[in-house]
């Protein structure tokens, strides 16, 4: 099995045709950094280069756990709203998607700017959770005092 890093691959983007986030970070190194250190705690010798992949791939997990959690929010988002009021979430939902589509230059190998984009993304991914939740207890309190009337 032939795995890497991709250090200067787009961090996050859109799969074609589908508009779903994705987070270009190889879900095998996980499973490497995984084996590579139980090799280590039976101490086996491990080659350099392997032990060089799973230094780089441990300091990009953090991060890319952390745009995992941002695309599965906003691959699921559309199923937490009620339909009536997505117009209304509109601006914010075409930002948090603006940020990725035009985004060029946010690849593994600048861990400080890929940092940055993460807290970018995260306000957007915030406000859009914000006004969703509060538009949905808008439309509960709504509801209840229909049913009540």
């Amino acid at each position: 099995m032939y795995c890497s890093m991709k250090e200067e691959e787009k961090v996050i983007e859109f799969s074609e045709g589908s508009r779903q986030m994705e987070v270009n970070y190889n879900p095998h190194l996980s499973k490497i950094c995984e084996e590579t250190q139980q090799l280590l705690i039976m101490g086996y010798a491990v080659p350099k280069i392997i032990v060089q992949l799973v230094t780089k791939a441990k300091r990009f997990s953090k991060q890319a756990r952390e745009l995992d959690q941002i695309a599965q929010f906003h691959n699921t988002i559309g199923d937490r709203m009620i339909p009536s009021q997505r117009p209304m979430m509109l601006d914010t939902a075409v930002a948090l998607s603006k940020l990725v589509s035009e985004q060029h230059d946010v690849v593994w190998s600048h861990s400080e700017e890929v940092q940055v984009y993460i807290s970018s993304l995260k306000s957007k991914v915030t406000d859009l959770a914000k006004q969703n939740s509060y538009l949905s207890s808008l439309h509960l309190a709504i509801s209840q005092k229909v049913c009540n009337y």
